[in-house]
């Protein structure tokens, strides 16, 4: 059914959080019932990850997008999030009350984790309704339980770091300005950094520095590369050729 939202966000952040949905064979319930989320939203972000904003508007469900398999999109992600392929990947949708209220004909396909107990929390949500309206910029807690969605998510690999080895320089080389054959198409980056060290082991290694000259005075110079693509365009930036005189 055709339904509109006057104004959706979307964060993307990094948890610790790991549902764990084994069930005890001698209790029949989870096993791990403090594995998932906590009703507190701030709690299942991880300690040095910051919640990123990768949508800001309203948001359209039509009928006629519906794709072949079953799945209707989310809105374009408006900017790029580092999943980091290690941590859970934790999804915060806020949704604004309407000027005109959207009745609520859509449904989400679901599984239902654990049927013994409500948790390991898969998901926290916190829901209004027209008599009691709820603005989800100010609600910091809801109610958890093991319901999980199902989504299709796709991944795109976007940077690349690329380490050369230790390159023999001069005993006191003054290295000069590098020169780089490269091409970045628009939305695409290219980041070089430096360091000079003693020997070809990197002993006494200086910090990197986007700046050759850290190297100076030593004998051995090593780059860093980061290449960075479009994810949206699918650009990706070369680079062909990296001289450092001296």
């Amino acid at each position: 059914t055709a339904q509109n939202f006057d104004h959706c966000e979307i964060d993307l952040e990094h948890s610790d959080a790991a549902p764990d949905f084994t069930i005890d064979p001698f209790s029949a319930f989870p096993a791990s019932p403090n594995s998932g989320l906590d009703p507190s939203y701030a709690l299942n972000v991880s300690i040095g990850s910051t919640p990123i904003n990768v949508y800001s508007g309203p948001y359209s469900v039509q009928p006629g997008a519906v794709r072949a398999n079953g799945y209707v999109d989310y809105p374009t992600p408006q900017s790029a999030f580092a999943y980091n392929g290690r941590d859970s990947l934790l999804i915060d949708i806020r949704t604004s009350p309407n000027a005109v209220p959207a009745p609520a004909q859509n449904g989400q396909v679901v599984r239902i984790m654990a049927f013994s107990a409500p948790t390991p929390f898969a998901r926290v949500h916190a829901d209004g309704t027209p008599a009691a309206p709820l603005d989800p910029n100010t609600t910091t807690s809801g109610t958890g339980d093991n319901v999980m969605y199902d989504y299709e998510i796709e991944f795109v690999r976007v940077k690349t770091v690329a380490t050369s080895p230790w390159r023999p320089g001069a005993p006191s080389a003054d290295y000069r300005t590098p020169l780089l054959g490269s091409v970045t198409p628009p939305g695409t980056s290219i980041q070089v950094e430096y360091r000079g060290a003693q020997d070809a082991t990197g002993s006494g290694a200086t910090a990197w520095s986007s700046s050759v000259d850290v190297a100076d005075g030593h004998p051995f110079v090593q780059f860093r590369v980061e290449l960075v693509g479009d994810p949206t365009s699918g650009a990706v930036p070369e680079l062909d050729t990296l001289v450092i005189p001296y």
